[in-house]
């Protein structure tokens, strides 16, 4: 760690104007003793004195007290992360209306780089303030690393104002990198769309071994846990969707959403791979697989295992066990045999019980579609295709040409964050 125009400068490159300290009464020597070099060589700390030395052996704690007796006098040194903003006359680096969504910024040469993540289970919008000017904002995908220019922002007295838009559970990175005399910019006119249906029925088959059947056929969408077979309803595990559907030519970008799926989706359209989805929103770029005429969609969904292990715990015991707790480890197991239960699953504690309601799964379509996109807009023209309860799905042809497949949006189990770069 060093010091540089003021600077603290980490191993790693990252840069911060101020070491803000915890509110604590004794601190490490060595701890202590790097602070008062970094307030030497002119770096702003904010916080209180340590009233004593930390650690074993200190003999020279004396002398390092009166070290930092005396760096603390620094005109660098603030009583509190608040007295250094008011001092130093900054503004806040981010401000946003929205104040469960959480960021992160580092710089990169002249790009301004921010991290936001929401933990809203609904798709919304937040305006947001960051402290650049002369650089025009763009969105990075997170998942797919795909970049917009973003469409809605204003310049206002040292702050870019976006509007940011938010998937479920979503993230975003907004990258300043562009320099730009603008002021602002707004969003145009909404593409209007041409609505088409595509009827099922969908062919669902299931992983051996598993309890369910090979195959079942659905005449709508439904969770496997509404289905009258035990086997389908507390299935765990892979199961593939295959449906048929008719589609006019379209120009442009090609998306594809299917909406609510519980809980992994890979999605393959006409043979082509479109790629792996682990929380909303499900789509995918289709654009190179999409065909005028006839058209086959495949969707892999992966749920959890409590559904496999409620369903087991219906079935006869074959283990011994003491509460929750297994006693010791069955000899059909030892052995590499079958349950003589006809179970499935295997566990050294009991964490579900046969009362317990298996958790909805599989591609979902749990009401009624009026034909209006849900979540967030894309930020291009585009042509909606989604899935629909009654076994139908809606395929809506842009104006401006693009592609995108649109659904109901209902329940959101879980957020994981990766970077691509583009």
């Amino acid at each position: 760690m060093t010091v540089e125009d003021g600077r603290i400068i980490l191993p790693s490159g990252m840069r911060y104007r101020v070491l803000v300290l915890p509110d604590i009464r004794e601190m490490p020597a060595e701890a202590l003793r790097k602070i008062c070099d970094l307030i030497d060589d002119g770096a702003a700390v904010a916080g209180a004195l340590p009233e004593r030395v930390g650690g074993l052996g200190n003999r020279d704690e004396a002398e390092l007290i009166a070290r930092a007796n005396n760096a603390w006098k620094s005109q660098n040194v603030y009583s509190d992360a608040v007295a250094f903003v008011a001092e130093s006359g900054l503004r806040h680096d981010f401000v946003c209306d929205d104040q469960s969504v959480k960021f992160i910024h580092r710089a990169d040469g002249d790009a301004e780089i921010y991290f936001l993540a929401s933990p809203e289970e609904e798709a919304h919008t937040a305006q947001c303030e960051f402290r650049v000017t002369g650089l025009l904002p763009e969105f990075w995908d997170p998942v797919s690393g795909e970049i917009a220019m973003a469409d809605d922002w204003d310049v206002l007295g040292g702050v870019t104002r976006v509007a940011v838009p938010f998937d479920p559970v979503g993230s975003v990175f907004v990258v300043f990198r562009k320099p730009t005399e603008k002021r602002g910019g707004r969003p145009g006119p909404a593409p209007e769309c041409l609505e088409v249906e595509i009827a099922g029925p969908w062919h669902v088959s299931f992983a051996k071994g598993w309890g369910a059947p090979e195959s079942i056929e659905l005449e709508r969408l439904i969770s496997w846990t509404d289905h009258p077979l035990d086997g389908v309803r507390y299935f765990s595990g892979t199961a593939t969707y295959r449906c048929n559907f008719q589609s006019e030519a379209a120009s442009g970008r090609v998306v594809l959403d299917l909406g609510s799926i519980a809980n992994i989706c890979e999605v393959r359209l006409n043979g082509v791979d479109l790629g792996i989805r682990w929380k909303p929103p499900f789509r995918f770029d289709a654009t190179a697989a999409l065909r005028e005429g006839g058209n086959s969609l495949e969707v892999d969904v992966v749920n959890l295992w409590p559904n496999r292990m409620i369903g087991d715990a219906k079935l006869p015991e074959d283990c011994l066990w003491k509460g929750p707790r297994l006693m010791e480890i069955p000899e059909w197991l030892l052995r590499g045999e079958a349950s003589p239960a006809g179970r499935v699953t295997f566990s050294t504690w009991k964490i579900w019980g046969p009362d317990d309601e298996p958790l909805p799964s599989g591609l979902l379509s749990l009401a009624s579609h009026s034909g209006q996109e849900t979540g967030k807009p894309p930020p291009f023209p585009l042509v909606f295709i989604g899935v629909l309860a009654g076994s139908k799905c809606c395929f809506k042809s842009a104006c401006a040409g693009g592609i995108c497949v649109n659904a109901i949006v209902s329940r959101y189990l879980g957020h994981v964050l990766s970077h691509r770069s583009a």
